[in-house]
């Protein structure tokens, strides 16, 4: 199948009988001229509601000619879209010759436009031949007619502008086997819930710089080859789409217009075909990173197109010259672009504490699909929720990986290495770097998850949040001005702040979100929150307030009325509150002073 053959000179021709067609075929040729010479000093094709301005329907300057389409020089445009286009021909070249003096005529080319075949009493490519010949002697340097033939031919150079057309006679939806950037963007721009203004071009550039440098290389033809390491299978088309949206009006012209999206081997090799250098972005479907289909990507580059072919996958693989990594804003990154996209605090908070970390769970809360990630149907799935249980954590540390193992009732090297296939799937909500593991969109694993989690492994969680919470940062032995220095003195918390922050986010996911542990007795979850809030609060010293103090509101969150009943506690007896003992900590932190009840101001 060619599927460069998107419109037929059979449909433009029916769709000359629409009225619609006087103006979207003007702007097919203005765009098919802009694609074909970009380097025009004059291109002047009005459409749209210009096309009944009094004079020529175009007219294109250009030492850059292409093909049988676009003459050298300056040429001058006619366009008809009547039954009659030979007649049309004949007035508009009779009036439109006598207008013109013979010495830019002979300088200049007349074409003649029209979207009509032979059928039906039509004009024939014989009868065009000699129409031509009769008139060689009125002055032009040059006479064409480009029909319906011809154009159907011209827009099979530049695919995106026949999927154009298509979308114009209605014919798109039966065209699966690419899609455009623009088509792309219009889809993911849109896919906000009703109500939320439209998603920002930012959400999906943002920290993204190295990756825009290296696309817009490949559309200025300074390179041909891109490999993006992504974490999901949407997040390329995302990518280059949102990069073309944030361009000015006629570079996205420009780059969308030789920019193809392509989801299947037969239509790869068949767009490599066109001869106008395109810019061809692959499905991962289609593998071009493997031996297997390494042809394709020669296929394409011999013919001086560029590619760009998407790693797809977690995080877990290094970044090289060649590949870059498309990493998902953060959390707070995707809250500050929704903000100045017009969302509210509320809403762009909602919407990052689902996305941080990932665009795809983003897009699949967006569609209301938010416990169906690919992952919840993995092998590992329960293992995956007993990570998620940690949330993060630091797998070169001895302590750590101890704890891990109380949590989950068995040894953590076998575990471990059980889930680290699943590290390097696409989805994969389970990120390492140096062995530094973390959960990705918490909210969204949290939610597909948590079902898979048992009153058990709430008990665990339990006794491991309050062993590892309610330990004293030992720098609080030293004097003030000497805590500076306290890894020196190897005063250093036994746990990472990693598993620390990890254990305090899961325990506001069960206080806060409590209904996704459909799994667990009713009431366990409330108990698991409250109970170990209270625990690592009411008895403790004012150095355990001090080192948590960064995760009071994550316990907060957790058991609202039990943080503020021991903060009440330590507030009865005034004179000897643990309060006195943490303000008395405050001071210049260049000399040791910090801070320690910031986190009291949730």
């Amino acid at each position: 199948m060619d599927h460069t053959l998107i419109v037929q000179a059979e449909m433009l021709d029916r769709y000359s009988n629409r009225i619609d067609s006087q103006s979207e075929i003007p702007e097919l040729v203005y765009l098919l001229v802009r694609q074909s010479v970009p380097n025009t000093s004059i291109c002047r094709i009005p459409y749209g509601d210009s096309v009944n301005q009094p004079g020529w329907d175009g007219i294109v300057n250009t030492d850059s000619p292409y093909r049988e389409y676009v003459p050298n020089g300056t040429s001058y445009w006619e366009i008809g879209t009547g039954r009659d286009p030979k007649q049309k021909a004949t007035e508009v070249f009779d009036t439109r010759t006598d207008d013109l003096c013979d010495s830019i005529k002979s300088n200049s080319s007349f074409v003649f436009v029209t979207p009509r075949t032979s059928r039906e009493g039509g004009w024939d490519e014989p009868n065009q031949t000699n129409w031509i010949q009769e008139r060689q002697d009125r002055g032009w340097k040059n006479i064409r007619i480009i029909d319906g033939v011809k154009l159907a031919d011209w827009m099979r150079e530049f695919p995106a502008l026949g999927r154009w057309m298509a979308n114009k006679i209605g014919i798109a939806p039966n065209l699966s086997s690419f899609i455009t950037p623009k088509e792309h963007w219009d889809l993911l721009h849109n896919q906000a819930s009703l109500g939320d203004p439209p998603l920002p071009p930012a959400l999906f550039t943002n920290g993204r710089d190295r990756a825009i440098e290296a696309l817009k290389a490949l559309f200025e033809g300074k390179s041909q080859r891109l490999l993006l390491f992504t974490e999901s299978p949407l997040d390329t088309a995302d990518f280059v789409s949102a990069y073309i949206a944030t361009l000015d009006e006629t570079t996205v012209q420009d780059y969308a217009n030789r920019c193809l999206f392509i989801k299947n081997e037969d239509a790869w090799r068949s767009f490599v075909e066109v001869q106008k250098p395109h810019v061809l972005v692959a499905d991962p479907q289609l593998g071009l990173e493997t031996p297997q289909q390494a042809d394709l990507q020669s296929m394409a580059t011999q013919k001086d197109h560029a590619v760009v072919i998407p790693l797809c996958g977690a995080r877990s693989t290094g970044e090289s010259h060649k590949v870059i990594k498309l990493r998902s804003p953060s959390q707070i990154q995707i809250e500050d672009v929704l903000k100045m996209g017009g969302y509210s605090n509320s809403r762009a908070r909602e919407l990052s504490g689902y996305g941080g970390d990932s665009i795809a769970a983003l897009r699949r809360y967006l569609h209301g699909l938010e416990g169906l990630p690919p992952y919840v149907t993995w092998e590992n799935a329960r293992l995956l929720a007993q990570a998620c249980l940690a949330g993060k954590w630091d797998g070169n540390r001895t302590e750590d990986k101890n704890a891990l193992k109380l949590l989950l009732g068995k040894d953590y090297g076998e575990w471990i290495e059980t889930l680290r296939p699943d590290t390097l799937r696409s989805d994969s909500p389970l990120v390492q770097i140096d062995e530094k593991w973390r959960f990705i969109a918490r909210g969204e694993a949290w939610n597909s998850l948590g079902k898979r989690i048992t009153d058990e492994d709430l008990s665990r969680f339990q006794e491991v949040a309050v062993t590892v919470l309610s330990e004293s940062d030992p720098k609080f032995d030293l004097p003030k001005e000497e805590r500076l220095m306290a890894s020196i003195h190897g005063k250093t918390l036994d746990h990472s702040t990693n598993l620390r922050e990890g254990l305090a986010e899961t325990l506001a996911l069960i206080g806060s979100r409590k209904n996704a542990l459909n799994s667990c007795s009713i009431g366990k979850p409330e108990t698991t929150a409250l109970t170990t809030v209270r625990n690592l609060l009411d008895e403790a010293s004012w150095q355990t307030w001090a080192t948590l103090d960064p995760l009071l509101p994550q316990l907060a969150e957790a058991a609202p009325d039990t943080f503020l009943d021991s903060v009440e506690l330590h507030l009865h007896d005034l004179e000897d509150s643990l309060f006195h003992g943490l303000f008395a900590q405050e001071g210049d932190a260049e000399f040791g002073g910090w801070n320690y009840v910031s986190g009291l101001l949730w």
